[in-house]
């Protein structure tokens, strides 16, 4: 089924103001074979609304609104999906009993407009909203489905999560999807390897998503076998880049691996100024796992609180292996950690050269008495080198435990 979401509400159209109900909406539509295939937000405006309708309906089974359902002179939805679908409003007394109810219960007379709510659509079905007055509306019209929704996100979501539990008791073969993640390999390599395996197992619908040197596989089926053999084939082809089943974060998977094995772990960092140690610690009960970081961004740090000596530097420059390589072990030995990280590159704009130009890194990781490096030459900006230069220690810690 094809579904379009309208997001009614002029202040959405201003700079500031952020949205998070579409991807919510999306996500809950998706186990259920819904898929969305046009969103646009919407002033509140009778006539936006209306040609909203006009394209969404000719192009979708299903839509649905959000906002403008309130007792204010701009909460025009309701009177808009009227007009358009030509049918009435009407009075509903239980909407009244509920608005006078509530007001009673806090000491209060409800003000005249907030009876406003109490008109419905014609043939609506009403969907009660137990957080706060206006309620959801449903209605089918010549084979199509229109539902209205609250604006305000806990109403919305008190009511959409009813409108669920009923629509889906429908739906015969509810969908169920799964989140895959995969770090150190190209996007172009997994799809390929991807479209082979899809082949094979077939009745199962993918997207791949890639940031930041992160990737995930978002998989779906209405069969929990034909799941479990992607995920099984997924791990066969990509063996030490496969990473999470169920959508987890590189860092959570890290500080899983860390807590198993009752190991601790500290980070020296230069260009990436303390995003690995953010990342970490962003992880509830870190402190189990993380004792501490140095970010030695300048040579007199990395001279005076990693005691790498001055020569050294000067000898081999600051973004170097034997400095990432020192890095970690240094770090490892002052914070006596089972694990130390440490990590030097050009984030730029500037400061690169022909040898190393902007977007090197080099990362080491010191495990024991055995200390890796790797170099890396980073595309994007400042900003993106850095994210995925944390991403890459990041899976170098998760691969570095996993081995042993």
């Amino acid at each position: 089924m094809n579904c379009s979401i309208g997001i009614i509400g002029s202040e959405l159209l201003l700079p500031g103001f952020k949205d998070s109900h579409f991807s919510y909406i999306k996500e809950k539509l998706w186990p259920y074979g819904v898929n969305v295939i046009f969103a646009s937000y919407l002033g509140d405006d009778i006539a936006a609304i209306r040609e909203f309708l006009k394209l969404s309906l000719k192009n979708s089974d299903f839509v649905i609104l959000t906002g403008g359902l309130g007792p204010t002179e701009d909460d025009v939805t309701r009177n808009a999906v009227a007009n358009y679908l030509k049918l009435n409003l009407i009075y509903e007394e239980k909407i009244e009993n509920i608005i006078t109810n509530k007001f009673k219960s806090m000491g209060k007379t409800p003000p005249e407009n907030s009876f406003k709510q109490a008109f419905i659509i014609k043939g609506a079905k009403i969907i009660e909203n137990d957080v706060g007055i206006a309620p959801g509306l449903f209605l089918e019209k010549d084979g199509k489905k229109v539902l209205l929704l609250p604006g305000p996100p806990a109403e919305l979501k008190n009511v959409f999560e009813k409108f669920l539990i009923e629509y889906g008791k429908l739906v015969e073969n509810k969908k169920i999807y799964r989140f895959f993640k995969i770090a150190g390999i190209s996007e172009p390599i997994v799809d390929s390897k991807i479209g082979d395996i899809i082949r094979d197992i077939g009745d199962m619908e993918y997207t791949i998503l890639s940031k930041d040197g992160d990737i995930e596989i978002i998989a779906s089926s209405t069969k929990e076998n034909v799941l479990k053999s992607f995920e099984n084939r997924l791990m066969e082809n990509f063996k030490k880049e496969f990473y999470s089943s169920n959508g987890e974060k590189i860092e959570e998977v890290v500080a899983k691996l860390l807590k198993a094995r009752g190991l601790t772990i500290s980070t020296a960092e230069s260009c990436t100024g303390g995003y690995i140690s953010k990342k970490l610690t962003d992880i509830p009960g870190s402190s189990k796992y993380f004792l501490g970081g140095i970010v030695a961004y300048s040579n007199e740090v990395k001279i005076n609180s990693l005691e790498i000596k001055g020569y050294v530097l000067e000898k081999y420059g600051a973004v170097s292996s034997q400095i990432a390589i020192m890095m970690a072990a240094k770090v490892k030995e002052k914070f006596r950690s089972d694990i130390g990280v440490g990590i030097t590159g050009i984030a730029g704009p500037g400061g690169g050269t022909k040898e190393k130009p902007v977007g090197t890194v080099y990362i080491s990781i010191a495990f024991g008495d055995k200390v890796k490096v790797k170099r890396f030459l980073f595309p994007g900006n400042r900003e993106k080198i850095r994210i995925r230069s944390t991403q890459m220690a990041l899976d170098m810690v998760r691969r570095t435990l996993s081995e042993g």
